[in-house]
């Protein structure tokens, strides 16, 4: 009698008109997720055409008085809050809002009073499982319930949730929401199941359940969840797209070649990955600023990887201007108006995590990169102030240091093999890196693994931090001759 009770409450949700009531449902669930949550249409007119024995029971319920309003309304209704699409990160995050006394680990909201989840985690350790639920109680102990989609959460009261998506053997269907991603999940809670204490302010103050801990057994620890990539058509940039869609978020690759993008976003979807490109120059604010609403149709915009960039070679008296503007508009700007036009977005999906891809130039002088030197630095103190400023809603903000990788941005560096031999010489790791080194330093500092980590600048470089910068002389010699030193006078 598991479904008839669903039905009956369904019918007591209360609105003006069906859509406004269905609004109350979906909005409700969206806030235990944590975010915006969707029907899966797909599952919604499949279950809308077979659902025969909840017609009947509908029914039952109306000739005993027992529906609120009209029963086709509150099957509708109850129908469609069974199909909404969950990934099993989003089931572990309600199960952990449950267990700490209705406050959303994510957002850190009081989704609903501490006494309601006494009565639903009741319910669920009762009959969440069905005919199976003393089993589960015997075998497990805990409050627990299965769904159409073969999803199952599970909650520790005061500890955390844990859920499993299309588990091997699915339990039979009843009202949990449908999922199209196989996977597992645990989020922790606070503490404490007790409410907040109420404030004049948003609650800034840290606790156990702010941020998420989070791990998932399959990939899809980022699944729902959107990231930026500036610079992403190739390099550095392709090698954290890889490293994030391989962990379930759909990557936005943003850069001005749009034939390099979609060659990236090509090879991306051949290994499953979700990917969005869209044209940007981060020089261009209003460019920055659509990508960053791109970004945001996505998914839930959590994550930026300030990538955009290049360099150039030469003498600090031989530099043009224009090359020096050129150099810290795309570098350091770029950054500025990228980290600018996201964190609104991030702030709103309540935080997320920013990175600069720097360099070991930053930190490390090299000699003739003058310009490239300098808005590496640059990026750097300008991800120490983000972090700084940031941290009060959620938002956390790292740079990594790469050294030397091969891309197109280093291909006349590697073309001298001299050099390479000196770079190589400054490595207690004696090799050059690649783009999946980086790619997997930035996906952790965007991940939940990182959640303590700020303000950080990580050098990724086989330890050339350790010694001198590289010697580009022999380039130098090559392109300026006697030039590259201004004359002394006799």
């Amino acid at each position: 009698m598991v479904n008839p009770g669903a039905i009956a409450t369904t019918s007591l949700v209360p609105g003006a008109d069906p859509d406004d009531r269905w609004h109350t449902i979906l909005g409700g669930l969206s806030r235990f997720a944590g975010r915006g949550l969707v029907v899966d249409e797909d599952t919604y007119a499949s279950a809308s055409a077979t659902n025969h024995r909840n017609r009947e029971l509908v029914g039952m319920l109306a000739a005993r008085g027992l529906i609120a309003g009209d029963p086709a309304v509150a099957l509708d209704l109850y129908t469609r809050q069974s199909c909404v699409s969950v990934t099993a990160r989003d089931l572990a995050v309600m199960g952990a809002t449950l267990a700490d006394g209705g406050v959303n680990p994510v957002s850190g909201e009081q989704v609903v009073a501490p006494e309601v989840c006494h009565v639903v985690l009741a319910a669920m350790i009762t009959a969440g499982m069905y005919e199976t639920s003393g089993d589960w109680l015997h075998d497990v102990g805990l409050p627990a319930k299965s769904g159409i989609g073969g999803g199952i959460v599970t909650v520790s009261p005061g500890k955390g949730g844990s859920a499993r998506s299309r588990p091997p053997s699915t339990p039979p269907a009843t009202a949990s929401g449908g999922n199209r991603s196989p996977g597992a999940c645990l989020a922790r809670s606070g503490s404490t199941c007790s409410p907040r204490a109420p404030t004049d302010g948003p609650d800034r103050s840290p606790r156990p359940s702010e941020p998420l801990r989070c791990r998932a057994m399959s990939h899809e620890i980022l699944s729902g969840q959107s990231a930026l990539i500036t610079g992403g058509g190739s390099g550095i940039g392709l090698g954290c797209a890889e490293a994030l869609a391989a962990d379930g978020a759909t990557v936005v690759l943003a850069a001005r070649n749009v034939e390099r993008l979609e060659r990236a976003a090509a090879q991306l979807r051949e290994t499953g990955g979700s990917v969005v490109t869209v044209a940007c120059d981060v020089t261009d604010e209003s460019s920055v600023a659509a990508a960053c609403a791109v970004a945001a149709e996505a998914g839930r915009f959590t994550m930026v990887v300030a990538n955009a960039g290049f360099g150039s070679g030469g003498p600090i008296h031989l530099t043009e201007l224009d090359t020096w503007n050129g150099v810290l508009a795309t570098n350091l700007t770029g950054a500025f108006l990228t980290i600018k036009h996201s964190v609104p977005y991030l702030a709103a999906n309540g935080g997320g995590a920013i990175v600069g891809v720097s360099s070991i130039a930053g930190p490390v002088t090299h000699r003739f990169m003058t310009p490239y030197d300098v808005s590496k630095a640059g990026l750097e103190m300008l991800i120490r102030q983000t972090a700084d400023e940031l941290g009060p809603v959620n938002i956390r903000a790292n740079a990594v240091r790469p050294g030397l990788v091969p891309t197109d941005a280093t291909a006349g560096l590697m073309a001298m093999p001299e050099i390479v031999e000196d770079y190589l010489d400054q490595m207690p790791i004696r090799r050059v890196g690649t783009p999946a080194d980086v790619g997997a330093l930035v996906r952790f500092l965007l991940g939940p693994e990182s959640s303590w980590i700020t303000g950080t600048c990580i050098s990724v470089d086989g330890g050339h931090h350790l010694r001198r910068g590289p010697d580009i002389e022999p380039a130098m010699e090559l392109l300026f001759g006697d030039s590259r030193y201004p004359a002394l006078r006799g």
